[in-house]
């Protein structure tokens, strides 16, 4: 059901419902336990509030990416 929920939002988002593709979103980002797909839910909710211009909602969701693009970061056990 959780999957369903993904592809509705996606969906939503191409027929141009941002704010109910933005809903969805928030809502897949917590329930799922993935943290890969959370990622991309976090990217797609930006893309909606960047386009129904909520742009204090967006920079919340600016920051919360950041917080997650460190955490990937600091997974990478690069050697330099």
């Amino acid at each position: 059901m959780l999957e369903n929920l993904y592809r509705f939002a996606k969906l939503s988002y191409d027929c141009g419902l941002y704010r109910d593709a933005g809903d969805y979103l928030r809502g897949y980002r917590l329930l799922t336990r993935d943290p890969e797909k959370k990622f991309l839910a976090l990217w797609g909710s930006l893309a909606c509030e960047i386009l129904m211009n909520t742009l204090d909602s967006a920079e919340s969701t600016i920051e919360d990416l950041r917080t997650a693009l460190r955490e990937r970061v600091g997974e990478c056990k690069c050697i330099y």
